[in-house]
């Protein structure tokens, strides 16, 4: 008979739950089991965000794309769609904003930057790039040389009579009395000197220059020259003799260099400045307006002398710009600039700060005794102050203070595309205008900055098509409504005459007409026969209109077809009388020409007098406005409104990108502008291609 026996397998799991160490295990297993389990579902939560965020990058490079071709519409549709992916896309957000602005919607506008303002607080590195570096904004604050403490004095030289400071900081210092220039580290410790005996032949050093490479240059008032030195001290130029004959001086005080190596020489005993090669080769001289002039700088495109009279701007030409003083009988010297602000030394024992774009001034009273001859600022705010009288130099440095003030906006600097497609180079399309949208020109590559992805671009180049080409654009909007049928003839002739006088090759057209529907005649042609029979086709079919906002739309498409063409533009609105109240898409029409920097020129036909509303409708688009009724006749039209667009700017600003990132990447711009006190940033970017 065969023993029946227990399985072993029950009687082996049975010893296994008797075991209290696999009871442990069984525990940590059913742990490490629902952490797999949450693991999952993060997982899968994650690569569901990951997927919407990267199908909100799709729409949003489309809607860059849109935006950056003008067409403001299509890329709202394709930010939105971004943003309802991915509601907390902050870029998308920014632009977003832009495109509502550009298209004349601006409480949409605000909303969309509240918005990405909110988002940004979130994201310091967002904050950093679109909202500005708090330290570098606190660093941008003019602060005034009242608020400046005395941190140093050294005590060197003799009579020192010029001040220069190099990048690393170390002083440059002319001492008159002993015949020598002294380098100094910021500490005040002796570097160098080079003395007036021997091959340097120096007799009476008066003023100083360094520049990028470390090369000094001197004045020597006595001597009647100029002497270069390398960074050793060792001669390398010297030119200029005793005389009143170009490339001759007597007493030459200050001295400076441009980007190009040119020399500018104050020629104090013959009341001139003259411009020299980096060789000594003479340029130019310029004297208008100049007493005993001691004093130089170069800055913003134009050349500041000081001299017995005060403060002096010129152009590069040296046609005198403007004068200025502090106070009758003051003794300014030397000067230098910081943050748009001018910091000018007063031998009389003052020195000076001057807003040129205020014209005001703040004075700081220094020791009894002072006699200051001139004052420089190095990079990082600190003031180096020479005194004769008290044969030192005295250094200033701001008082600490707790306060943490940004940057305010001055200007309206507004990037309206970037041009890519000769990657490496990048080119910005820019306007640049005052608060009130008048635009901005005559600024120089010199007032631009930028930076793209926190790294600044050591080179730019800059061009304006605008100032430089007479190429335009006339969008004419004729009013079809049926009091204006009366008008035809008029109309007719006034428009004829003004296209008659189209410069062949660099005037073209365009003709809208409005009834009761928006209609485009002709788009534009620099063909004036095409012009003028669209003008005289639009002249038929008058007809009553019961609502006056689908002018307001036909406007609009006038802005619309002039965004991409890089011309001077003007809208010439031919109506008559509007009487209803100012409506929203009248606020919104307004805008869209304002934030695009059309201009609307308005010629009413209404009998009796004028009409506020169109009025406005001018003055508010920097465009103008004629009464038909009231001049009886609009002979030269056409050269004044021509003459007129020459305030209308736009900037061209290249650069060459150093960008290591993939193709597909994005990449931060921003753009800076200064000019006369005055600041303005934007922010941009690309998809590397």
């Amino acid at each position: 008979m065969r023993k029946v026996t227990k399985a072993r397998s029950f009687v082996d799991i049975d010893k296994f739950y008797d075991n209290s160490s696999f009871l442990e295990g069984m525990f940590k297993l059913r742990i490490i089991g629902n952490l797999l389990v949450i693991l999952l579902f993060v997982g899968v939560s994650y690569g569901k965000y990951d997927v919407r965020y990267s199908q909100a990058k799709v729409c949003f490079k489309e809607g860059f794309r849109l935006y950056n071709r003008c067409k403001f519409p299509e890329a709202i549709v394709k930010y939105k769609e971004a943003i309802d992916l991915f509601p907390e896309f902050a870029k998308a957000w920014y632009f977003l904003g832009r495109a509502y602005y550009k298209l004349g919607q601006v409480e949409n506008a605000n909303s969309c930057f509240r918005e990405f303002s909110a988002l940004s607080e979130k994201d310091k590195e967002l904050q950093n790039i679109y909202l500005g570096d708090k330290q570098e904004k606190e660093d941008k604050k003019a602060r005034s040389i009242t608020t400046y403490r005395r941190i140093a004095c050294f005590k060197k030289g003799s009579a020192s009579t010029s001040i220069a400071i190099d990048s690393h900081r170390d002083i440059f210092l002319v001492d008159f009395g002993k015949e020598r220039v002294l380098k100094l580290s910021p500490t005040g410790t002796s570097l160098l000197k080079i003395r007036g005996k021997g091959e340097a032949g120096l007799k009476k050093p008066y003023g100083v220059w360094v520049d990028r490479e470390g090369n000094i240059y001197v004045t020597d008032f006595a001597g009647d020259s100029v002497q270069k030195f390398d960074k050793t001290g060792r001669p390398l130029l010297s030119f200029g003799k005793k005389g009143r004959k170009k490339g001759e001086f007597l007493g030459p005080e200050g001295i400076t260099c441009d980007r190009e190596g040119n020399i500018y020489v104050v020629d104090n005993g013959n009341n001139r400045i003259q411009k020299f090669t980096s060789s000594g080769d003479f340029l130019m001289e310029f004297s208008e307006g100049l007493t005993q002039p001691v004093g130089i700088i170069l800055n913003e495109g134009y050349i500041w002398v000081t001299d017995k009279e005060g403060l002096k701007r010129f152009d590069n030409s040296g046609n005198l710009l403007g004068r200025f003083s502090p106070r009758k009988g003051s003794s300014l010297r030397g000067l230098t600039f910081k943050d748009h602000i001018f910091y000018i030394s007063d031998a009389d024992g003052y020195v000076h700060e001057f807003n040129p774009i205020s014209n005001t001034w703040q004075t700081l009273k220094l020791a009894e005794g002072s006699s200051p001859m001139d004052i420089k600022v190095d990079k990082h705010g600190t003031f180096y102050i020479a005194d004769f009288n008290r044969k030192a130099i005295d250094i200033y440095m701001s008082k600490p203070s707790m306060e943490v003030s940004s940057h305010s906006s001055d200007f309206d600097l507004i990037i309206d595309r970037i041009i890519i497609d000769r990657f490496p180079t990048i080119c910005l399309v820019a306007t640049v205008a005052t608060k009130d949208k008048r635009p901005l020109l005559g600024l120089n590559v010199g007032n631009f900055r930028i930076i793209e992805d926190r790294l600044e671009i050591p080179r730019i180049g800059l061009a304006t098509p605008y100032q430089d080409k007479e190429d335009s654009l006339f969008i004419f909007v004729i009013d079809k409504k049926k009091v204006m049928q009366r008008y035809k003839q008029e109309i007719k002739d006034l428009l004829r005459s003004f296209t008659e006088n189209f410069q062949i090759g660099h005037d073209a057209g365009a003709v809208i007409s409005v009834s009761d529907k928006v209609r485009v005649e002709q788009t534009p042609s620099l063909n004036r026969l095409q012009v003028q029979n669209a003008i005289s086709k639009s002249l038929n079919n008058f007809k009553e209109r019961t609502e006056d906002e689908v002018v307001f739309s036909a406007l609009e498409q006038a802005v619309t077809i002039g965004l991409n063409l890089m011309v001077k533009k003007a809208i010439l609105f031919i109506t008559s009388d509007y009487k209803r109240e100012v409506s929203p898409l009248l606020k919104e029409c307004v805008n869209y020409a304002k934030n695009n920097y059309i201009p609307i020129y308005v010629i009413d036909y209404k009998e009796g007098g004028k009409t506020p509303i169109l009025q406005n409708l001018a003055s508010e688009t920097w465009g103008l406005y004629f009464s038909f009724y009231l001049t009886k006749h609009l002979g030269g039209l056409y050269r004044k409104i021509k003459d007129h667009m020459k305030t209308q700017n736009l900037y061209l600003i290249f650069y060459e990108s150093e960008t290591s990132k993939w193709s597909g990447e994005w990449v931060d711009i921003r753009i800076c502008v200064g000019y006369f006190g005055l600041y303005g940033e934007d922010r941009y970017g690309y998809f590397v291609p």
